[in-house]
């Protein structure tokens, strides 16, 4: 994905990247409420059937939110008829909306095999079902550009990419498992028994979207869609090659610190390992976009995308503490402390949005609105790095 960027660059204007960053800002909002986040818990279980109840669970309940969601904006879209929504007019917008129907399903149920099929050590068929998708969502996007260079065609490839990537998945699941779907006793043994996760996780994961697509927003309502545009590829350039070592790096964390927190109480020696490893990437990034981040962008995507390096170089220093920390932040998950999680998260966005708020009338330029962003949530990571050192080290 991160090598089709230059090409999607110049098949696809900023504008409709910007469409397509605030669809996928909303789909993401709600596919965080959709599993009510009982996934997280399918690592901890020791039984596979109380596992497999609370994948079945979270993807039951995915499932009916996305079709109560696609009937409410149905009804919204019949009723008010609008001329053009994200860039889409008639019936295409009707289309726009199985589309996003179909994303968060897939999005939620894709979640929750990978956590599946990382309890169960299959990190071969993980790497595969990654590969995969992101291949056909690529391919799949270039390919429609052909017929239309909408942001339709940019959310038909992800999904698209996204049911390859389930099929593979299952595939996967089946062949390791033969567990009947649990019954509706075990099924509310374990909704009740995870109650914290739902109760605490989904509005902390809630609050974290809102946090990381707030630019997104605020950029969408001060400037024009073009400059959402434009911090959506510097975000999206930023993330791929991040992400790839990251949450693999996160998927392996989850399952070892899990293991070893159960058995000695502790696993500080493998987070500082983790931490170890993971940091000189971090510098590399942050030593490469900062001193030629406009110019690397403006090489790769053409002259027109110059300014989302400009915008990179200001968001890599966030980019790489996020790198570092949110693989091992699945401490607090492990320690059970979901509820402290939640209440910092509220305490930066509070901070966050009181300086948007005051500073508001005076901000002229997106690059202030990425400083103010980027100067609020950088302490939050590195709290949670020494939060999640101290739960490593078993003092809870």
């Amino acid at each position: 994905m991160f090598a089709a960027a230059p090409a999607l660059s110049r098949l696809y204007e900023p504008a409709v990247f910007g469409q397509y960053a605030s669809l996928s800002l909303l789909l993401s909002i709600i596919t965080v409420m959709a599993t009510g986040k009982y996934e997280l818990g399918i690592l901890l279980p020791e039984s596979k059937t109380e596992a497999w109840a609370l994948a079945t669970l979270a993807g039951g309940m995915a499932l009916v939110t996305a079709v109560l969601i696609g009937l409410g904006a149905a009804l919204w879209l019949f009723l008010t008829r609008p001329v053009s929504w994200l860039g889409q007019i008639g019936v295409a917008q009707y289309g726009l909306l199985l589309l996003a129907m179909g994303m968060i399903v897939a999005s939620a149920w894709q979640t929750i095999l990978f956590s599946w099929m990382n309890r169960l050590g299959l990190y071969n068929s993980i790497s595969t079902s990654r590969l995969t998708q992101a291949g056909t969502a690529t391919v799949a996007q270039m390919t429609l550009s052909l017929i239309s260079d909408s942001m339709l065609s940019l959310l038909l490839g992800t999904v698209l990419g996204l049911a390859v990537c389930l099929m593979l998945q299952w595939t996967s699941v089946r062949r390791e498992i033969h567990l009947p779907w649990p019954d509706k006793g075990v099924i509310g043994k374990v909704a009740r028994s995870h109650l914290n996760l739902p109760k605490y996780s989904i509005p902390t994961d809630l609050i974290g979207t809102l946090l990381a697509q707030l630019p997104i927003l605020l950029l969408g309502l001060k400037f024009t869609d073009a400059t959402v545009g434009m911090f959506s590829l510097a975000q999206r350039t930023l993330q791929a090659p991040m992400q790839l070592v990251s949450n693999s790096v996160g998927e392996v964390f989850r399952t070892q610190a899990a293991q070893l927190y159960a058995a000695e109480g502790h696993c500080d020696q493998y987070f500082r390992d983790t931490i170890r490893l993971l940091t000189p990437f971090a510098g590399a990034a942050v030593a490469v976009v900062v001193f030629a981040g406009p110019d690397i962008f403006a090489l790769i995507f053409g002259k027109a995308w110059y300014t989302a390096g400009e915008y990179a170089r200001i968001l890599i220093i966030l980019f790489s503490l996020k790198f570092v920390v949110s693989p091992v932040s699945y401490m607090f998950i492990i320690a059970r402390k979901t509820s402290l999680d939640f209440r910092l998260h509220l305490l930066f966005l509070v901070v966050l949005g009181f300086i948007y708020f005051a500073s508001w009338p005076w901000l002229e330029s997106p690059i202030e609105v990425l400083a103010i962003f980027v100067f609020v949530l950088s302490p939050m990571y590195l709290v949670y790095l020494k939060l999640s050192s101290r739960f490593a080290a078993g003092r809870v």
